[in-house]
């Protein structure tokens, strides 16, 4: 109806004034002086890391009117006044100024990267085993501890360290600590890969038929480069049985995104929809009122039976994107055609191990600054090992 309206009068609209001339007439340039202030203001935006559309959009108002201030002040009541390119404008041109270079110079080689750069191929597996990714994550959620006298302690988020075959998808080995990313949790996972998950069929015998085929002698470890700051120790532990090791390349994701998509997943299936689960990020958390920490009720073990759940009932049954079969459909027929193993399985755990002094008195042992003692295994302890000591050096 508007188009009949504003276009030619009544009885006499022809096809030629109600075509649209959308795109067709010449566009409206900015005069040079005008032109050059928002090209230095997309110059001084993308310079520093902190400026964002609306700090542009004020300096350019200000530099305008500086501009029409100088012009006042030489040719008097003869200057007409520059007209200022509205914020929305300022906007459109930033955003059709982004680039690789632009955003490299703003945020970085990475975030440039990440944006702008094609997709490199990634790690491929030709056969399971072939590569096992190792990664480790603090979770999402709060955990807490139960006291002798039935209170619930917050003691923070845990990290799990877990890995991945490549080829299949499957997860050959889940480890849950308070420690953080440490050698413990990387070592202990790399054992549950070569020797299997025998301490988690133990505890939870419904996981027997599916944990039972899922180790095996990888050729491949890939870990992620902050394990340097562990020394060599693993690698050439790794390395005496057999086993490559390769380091992620650092501040790349992308070169290990599978594993970076399960964390995706594993949060996602379980870890967001826990009590004391952080589904958002601290300022959303603060603004929404929650508070983790107080509504945590799961304890470590509690969690790790639920990750176990997840992990091996859920996760590896339904049907992967990257491969399009289960995970654990996809690692048995893998197992067809056959798997390595290793004859000293023991061998691994003592090569990585660390071992230490430490004095047994009836207090327990103190090491590293942490007390361990309980009175039952104390007792035994000394019962079985003062009687080997000289009298003299019995605590």
């Amino acid at each position: 109806a508007r188009a009949i309206k504003d276009r030619g009068e009544m009885g006499r609209r022809p096809l030629r004034v109600m075509r649209s001339m959308r795109g067709k007439a010449p566009k409206q340039r900015w005069p040079d002086i005008t032109a050059e202030a928002l090209r230095r203001t997309l110059t001084w935006f993308y310079a520093k890391r902190e400026r964002d559309v609306v700090d542009a959009h004020v300096r350019l108002v200000r530099l305008m009117a500086k501009l029409n201030a100088r012009g006042r002040r030489r040719l008097g009541d003869a200057w007409r006044d520059l007209c200022v390119p509205s914020a929305e404008t300022v906007r459109l041109r930033i955003r059709g100024a982004e680039s690789l270079q632009t955003l490299t110079a703003k945020y970085g080689e990475a975030e440039g990267r990440r944006r702008w750069k094609g997709t490199e191929r990634g790690l491929q597996a030709k056969q399971i085993l072939d590569i096992v990714l190792i990664d480790a994550t603090t979770l999402d959620g709060w955990c807490v501890l139960d006291d002798r006298y039935g209170d619930l302690i917050p003691v923070g988020r845990p990290t799990v360290t877990v890995a991945i075959d490549l080829w299949s998808r499957v997860i050959l080995g889940v480890v849950l600590t308070y420690e953080g990313e440490t050698l413990y949790g990387i070592a202990t996972c790399a054992q549950q890969v070569v020797t299997g998950k025998h301490a988690i069929i133990d505890r939870l015998p419904r996981f027997r038929d599916l944990l039972e085929d899922l180790h095996g002698k990888p050729d491949t470890f890939v870990v992620d480069n902050a394990w340097r700051q562990t020394g060599v120790s693993f690698q050439d532990a790794c390395e005496d049985v057999g086993i490559n090791v390769e380091w992620a390349p650092v501040k790349n994701p992308e070169w290990k995104a599978h594993i970076e998509s399960f964390w995706k997943t594993l949060n996602k299936l379980l870890v967001h929809k826990l009590p004391g689960g952080v589904p958002f990020g601290v300022d959303m958390m603060r603004k929404l009122g929650l508070k983790p920490e107080k509504t945590a009720t799961l304890t470590l073990s509690e969690l790790e039976a639920l990750v176990y759940e997840a992990i091996y009932a859920v996760y590896h049954g339904e049907p992967h994107s990257g491969t399009m079969l289960a995970p654990l459909v996809a690692w048995r027929k893998g197992l067809l055609e056959g798997r390595e193993t290793i004859d000293d399985v023991d061998f691994l755990a003592a090569a990585i191990g660390t071992v230490a002094e430490a004095t047994l008195d009836r207090q327990g042992i103190r090491f590293r600054n942490c007390r361990f003692h309980d009175p039952r295994v104390t007792t035994e302890i000394l019962a079985d090992m003062a009687p080997h000591s000289p009298m003299r050096s019995r605590r």
